[in-house]
């Protein structure tokens, strides 16, 4: 389908026979030259060129690499042609070159400092376009083999897609003149808003958090069983009633099992007679409500198992490009697929773990992972987690901007007498919501309220106002006409918001 022909130095892959690959061969030696020449320029074309198969012709990689090597090494101000040839010579690769009469002429291409950054653009974008032909050529010819998933070969496409994308040039620094007036006019936009970030649907983590900011990671992590996929849920539920597009990558679940959940959360029906159809005709009206709100609302769920970090990059770029998601969900990191060739699983892990938090940055969205919390925290007397409890890798703790662990006291709590009647299931949980890093904010625990009967959770304040609000038969919009002694009724700790939290 390609055929590789080297000619004057040059390699090319010819198509059909008569068409090669494009590059500007005349520029490419300009590059060089002008490197070579003026030595000021060295440092801005590696700021913006750092891989050499940027250059097409062999020989003028090899020129690149000599001068760049010389650069690392030494004072890219002693640099001359003199140089090079001798560097060249050292490597054996002064003849491959075409030797002198090649560095003579390209010692006669020398241009003008001021357009070094426009050239090196355009080899960039000569680049691009032959490594797009050269992907477009694998996926063709992997296409012609019936054997292939063609599903599994349309996520190879898109990935491999990304990754020449990723390659675009930009400046890798700014200047203060730059960054100062962006900065100001976020703070402008913070000050203008109730929460500066996507809200989270919660008063309280709104408050701590500032709701979640793009570029972040944020890591949500539990023993199994505590309800790290129902929390995760819930906070796609909210964000998405705020007019927010969601994206959920579940592993663990398939899509139709998060709908159910949302159901249940929605409608405040029974999930367990949901998931088997047992739900009263008087539950009807509220079901078809729910289904009305969901189906309205912008959540995209992918249940791909054993998703890798690139088919993830590449779901996730499709996501935004078409739906324009803010915000991305992952339950759960440990189960991602990482590289094959990992040494260990921690090695795997601190892979996965550093491949979400570039590309939260790379996005600018913020991505929520969801994580297992090691064996460690059910074997030590004290049963609040900790960071050193993050399953398979401390890089988790590393990477992540923010860390919450969900914690049960009243899993832990010791029976002091025996034969006592154990908790009904269905009973309201208390569940802490622990912030146990947050790189731009404090720290904290929130108290929550887990429903099992309907996966959801409530902040506790929230919780107890509804409570009261139910047993005394009064709408939120009549909260201050309850007495005094009303507002704190059941809550003898603490008193309740002078108005409704939620």
């Amino acid at each position: 389908m390609g055929k590789r022909i080297k000619k004057n130095n040059e390699l090319k892959i010819s198509i059909d026979g008569s068409r090669t690959m494009p590059y500007a061969a005349e520029i490419e030696k300009s590059v060089l030259a002008t490197m070579i020449s003026d030595t000021q320029c060295i440092d801005r074309v590696l700021s913006l060129i750092n891989d050499e198969r940027i250059f097409y012709s062999e020989a003028n990689q090899k020129i690149f690499r000599v001068i760049r090597d010389f650069a690392a090494l030494q004072n890219s101000a002693d640099l001359s042609l003199a140089i090079v040839m001798e560097k060249l010579r050292e490597r054996n690769e002064l003849d491959d070159i075409g030797g002198l009469p090649y560095l003579i002429e390209l010692s006669k291409m020398v241009e003008s400092s001021e357009k070094i950054e426009s050239m090196c653009k355009i080899l960039i974008e000569k680049h691009m376009a032959r490594e797009i032909i050269q992907h477009s050529l694998y996926i063709a010819s992997k296409g012609y083999d019936g054997t292939v998933n063609v599903f599994d070969l349309l996520n190879e496409a898109e990935a491999g897609f990304f990754e020449i994308s990723e390659n675009k040039f930009k400046k890798n620094y700014l200047s203060l003149s730059e960054i100062v007036p962006k900065t100001i006019e976020n703070i402008d936009r913070i000050r203008s808003s109730e929460v500066p970030g996507i809200p989270t649907g919660y008063s309280t983590l709104n408050v701590l958090t500032g709701g979640f900011q793009k570029s972040d990671l944020i890591i949500i992590a539990a023993r199994p069983g505590i309800g790290k996929t129902a929390f995760g849920i819930s906070l796609a539920l909210n964000i998405a009633k705020n007019d927010k597009s969601v994206g959920f990558f579940s592993l663990e679940m398939k899509a139709e099992q998060i709908v159910i959940r949302l159901l249940s959360q929605e409608s405040k029906i029974d999930v367990a007679r949901l998931r088997t159809g047992r739900f009263s005709k008087q539950e009807e009206p509220d079901l078809t409500k729910a289904i009305r709100s969901l189906t309205k609302m912008q959540i995209f769920i992918d249940d791909t198992p054993a998703i890798s970090l690139h088919e993830l990059r590449a779901k996730a770029r499709r996501m935004i490009l078409e739906n324009k998601v803010e915000i991305i969900f992952v339950d759960y990191l440990q189960l991602m697929q990482g590289p094959a060739n990992a040494e260990s699983r921690e090695r795997e892990i601190s892979y996965i773990s550093r491949g979400l938090k570039a590309l939260a940055k790379e996005l600018d969205i913020p991505i929520v992972a969801l994580a297992q919390l090691n064996r460690q925290v059910e074997i030590r007397q004290t049963k609040r987690p900790m960071l050193s409890d993050l399953r398979e890798s401390g890089a988790i703790e590393q990477d992540a901007d923010i860390v919450c662990f969900l914690h049960r006291p009243d899993l832990y709590s010791k029976k002091s007498d025996e034969g006592i009647e154990e908790d009904n299931p269905f009973n309201p949980k208390p569940m802490e919501v622990i912030i146990a890093k947050q790189r731009n904010g404090p720290t904290g625990t929130i108290d929550f309220v887990f429903l099992p009967n309907y996966t959801r959770f409530e902040e506790k304040s929230t919780h107890d106002f509804r409570q009261i609000v139910t047993s005394k038969e009064v709408i939120v919009e009549h909260y201050e006409e309850l007495p005094p002694n009303e507002k704190t009724a059941g809550n003898h700790n603490a008193s309740l918001p002078e108005g409704p939290p939620f």
